[in-house]
């Protein structure tokens, strides 16, 4: 996890397999936050996706992509 801050890093360590799928959803915000900058790292800047487009990015890491959407 590349050009993850530290902090983020561990957390990650915790939710992340090593698929690189999210074992589960963080119920804190802080760990949460931590989360989201880690999948918004799957998309690329100033393109619009649509919300089919999204929903596919997302669930290459968990099943439960309207939670993280």
């Amino acid at each position: 996890m590349s050009g993850v801050p530290s902090d983020d890093s561990r957390v990650l360590e915790n939710f992340v397999d090593e698929a690189g799928r999210l074992s589960s959803i963080p119920v804190q915000r802080k760990k949460r936050l931590a989360v989201l900058r880690w999948l918004v790292e799957d998309f690329q800047p100033a393109r619009l996706y649509s919300e089919a487009e999204v929903n596919r990015i997302i669930s290459r890491r968990h099943p439960d992509f309207a939670a993280l959407r």
